[in-house]
């Protein structure tokens, strides 16, 4: 599914981050990309598989992401 979803998806480009804890025990895979509006962008969080427990990762990650590629926000939708 992972790989067929976005390693393989015809249109979109989609960005992989590791998350790990210090101790290496914990981790996670964020899957993201870039959404272009006229001259701005967008950096949105699509998915996440893993260990929910490194998900406060995620914040360190945003911050340095905006900062880097001046990206005008991050989103993302949450759903159970």
């Amino acid at each position: 599914y992972i790989e067929k979803r976005y390693f393989n998806h015809p249109l979109f480009k989609y960005r992989f981050f590791c998350l790990e804890t210090k101790n290496k025990k914990k981790k996670g895979i964020l899957i993201c990309r870039v959404i272009n509006m006229r001259s701005n962008s967008v950096f949105r969080i699509i998915d996440f598989v893993g260990n929910k427990e490194v998900l406060f990762l995620i914040n360190e990650l945003c911050f340095e992401i905006l900062n880097t590629e001046k990206h005008e926000y991050v989103d993302l939708l949450c759903a159970e």
